[in-house]
């Protein structure tokens, strides 16, 4: 297994500058003299690793610095049976999407893991939507959702659309729209979103549903143009386009990234995390860099993230169930 790792902040030099600015918070300004790692069971230069190294850099006051550890493999599952049995004094953290937790249960038959009982969750990071886009395969004529949704009635064989990866959050929001819509979607899975863009500008394949900020930097472009997001409200990166449940009422799928410790942690260090990562997306840095980015800054923790956690949990299941898409491994 590859696993890349990079120190994102040398903090010694850092911290005292920050001490004598008065902008170190006490609460953990010194909780650790070592560094800590931040664990992504993702590739490095992916949407989650991202989102993990922005939130590194600014976590200089909770450890002499932060290292960021690519530990990809079996669909983000890898970081978290390491995290699992990780050591347990807050030093070692993860960031992961949702998906593993409130969607991964019901797709795969067997996990080397329990998303309620081997983690603590610390705090929500960020939030998104997705964005259901067509590319130059779709007409011209095809300006809105509800045409879209049209088109692909009139040509089945073309109704297809590009996915990050069969299991994850963006293939049961098709799955959703298609059930919204009654009329059948059939998803394509890539190895990542940005394959699945790639293609859809190139003409392989007519749609995506992917994460927002995936498609973003190619609206300029003319080979882009997104029909809809998909959260309970409209984006404020696009807010000249409309939401599917606008369209569809009732519909809403979100993801998100969150940081998570092993269940052993005690509550006081996951207390000192939670309060780092709070402070930490309070920055205008973080704040503007996760904008860019396509993700909005969230920051519950304790109990209010364990509500999202079950209620995401609770929604999808019944998509899940419904499609019958399960893996066996």
């Amino acid at each position: 297994m590859s696993i890349t790792r990079r120190n994102i902040v040398g903090a010694p030099t850092l911290s005292a500058l920050l001490a004598a600015s008065g902008l170190q918070n006490p609460l953990f300004a010194q909780t650790f003299a070592k560094p800590a790692h931040l664990v992504v069971g993702w590739p490095a230069g992916g949407s989650t690793d991202a989102a993990s190294r922005l939130l590194g850099i600014h976590l200089q006051s909770y450890a002499s610095s932060v290292v960021v550890e690519n530990r990809p493999g079996a669909g983000g599952r890898i970081g978290l049976e390491y995290i699992k049995g990780a050591e347990a004094d807050g030093s070692i953290f993860l960031v992961s999407p949702a998906s593993m937790f409130v969607i991964y249960p019901y797709v795969y038959k067997k996990l080397s893991y329990d998303p309620f009982a081997d983690f603590t969750p610390v705090a929500r990071v960020c939030k998104f939507p997705f964005a259901v886009s067509v590319g130059p395969a779709v007409p011209a004529s095809v300006k809105t959702l509800a045409d879209y949704i049209k088109w692909c009635g009139a040509n089945p064989a073309q109704a297809l659309y590009g996915i990050a990866a069969a299991g994850s959050g963006t293939h049961f929001g098709g799955v959703m729209l298609s059930r919204a819509s009654g009329v059948p979607l059939t998803s394509v899975p890539y190895k990542g979103g940005a394959p699945a863009v790639q293609d859809m500008m190139g003409g392989q394949v007519p749609a995506t549903v992917n994460v927002l900020g995936e498609v973003l930097p190619y609206l300029g472009t003319g080979k882009v143009r997104i029909l809809a997001t998909t959260g309970a409200a409209r984006s404020r990166l696009t807010p000249d386009v409309p939401t599917v449940g606008e369209t569809f009422p009732g519909y809403v799928a979100e993801e998100w990234f969150g940081a998570f410790v092993s269940r052993k942690t005690p509550a006081d260090k996951v207390a000192k995390l939670a309060a780092a990562i709070q402070e930490a997306l309070k920055l205008p840095a973080i704040v503007q860099g996760y904008e860019k980015l396509g993700f909005e800054v969230a920051g519950e923790s304790g109990a209010a993230f364990e509500t999202v956690i079950k209620a995401d949990y609770e929604r999808w299941g019944p998509v899940v169930k419904a499609s019958g898409f399960t893996v066996e491994e």
